[in-house]
């Protein structure tokens, strides 16, 4: 049996870097040291557990069924390293760094004024922003990209360890830029479903676009109307044509449960209020 104790962390990281980045020179060049250096301490990591981790083939390698164990083992211990020494700085210095993604609707309606007043606290702070589709940021958020997201999407696949908070539900609108007979309506992806409740003139132009702030720019610009929550006509200036009052929308913070423990997180968490 292998004592545990005994496999030297340092010798862990050389080879978790090898197989994460895929070569031993990028390794070498990540770590300052030599390509030998680097295989000499596998070969070493590889004697304590009287295993191997890789099969070498002249050019190229691939990883033992052990060595895929021990590097999923590594991950863990890497990533909970790291986390244990953003909390520590944070705690003494009152500092950090937070990466949060927003999808495009929540970036132009919410989020600005949802962080201002933390932001104005927090002045040794780097913040990180990020705007993409929920589903992105949801992938992002799993590997560790992003600290927290705010978004109006639901994402389908969510691991047990992101925990979601909801922030505020808002009642779903026609909006348009002035108050006219309009014959165009631009509408997300996200709210196409409901066009059949709608109950349209027949010479309503239907126009599908990607993103809900880019509906309302549309809307603005063409003269036309749009959908989405009610937050957008305040945001782009928009006449309320009409409230859809069996429908609405969830603005959403997502976040790893294990990240809750960083001072930095949880008073951003906790200090979060709408104006």
């Amino acid at each position: 049996m292998t004592n545990i104790g005994a496999i030297d962390l340092h010798k862990l990281r050389y080879f978790y870097l090898v197989v994460t980045l895929g070569s031993f020179s990028k390794a070498a060049a990540e770590l300052a040291v030599t390509q030998s250096a680097v295989s000499q301490a596998i070969t070493a990591l590889e004697k304590t557990l009287g295993h191997p981790l890789l099969c070498r083939q002249k050019r190229s390698f691939s990883v033992t069924p052990l060595g895929t164990r021990l590097l999923s083992h590594a991950k863990k211990l890497f990533n909970l390293t790291q986390l244990m020494e953003k909390e520590i700085n944070e705690e003494l210095s009152d500092s950090g760094s937070l990466a949060i993604g927003a999808d495009e609707l929540a970036i132009n309606t919410l989020v600005p004024s949802l962080l201002e007043s933390f932001l104005q606290k927090q002045t040794k702070t780097e913040f990180h922003l990020t705007c993409r589709l929920p589903d992105d940021l949801l992938q992002l958020l799993s590997s560790g990209d992003l600290d927290l997201v705010f978004t109006y999407g639901l994402p389908q696949a969510r691991q047990n360890t992101i925990v979601e908070k909801i922030l505020q539900e808002e009642k779903l609108a026609l909006m348009s830029a002035h108050k006219s007979n309009w014959h165009q309506l631009f509408v997300s992806k996200t709210f196409s479903h409901l066009l059949s409740e709608l109950k349209l003139p027949q010479s309503t132009t239907i126009i599908l676009e990607g993103t809900e702030s880019s509906v309302a720019q549309l809307a603005r610009i063409s003269g036309g109307a749009a959908l989405g929550p009610i937050s957008l006509a305040r945001a782009y200036d928009l006449q309320v044509e009409r409230v859809l009052d069996r429908h609405s929308v969830t603005l959403r913070l997502l976040h790893h449960e294990e990240n809750y423990c960083r001072p930095l997180m949880r008073r951003l968490i906790e200090e979060i209020t709408f104006p």
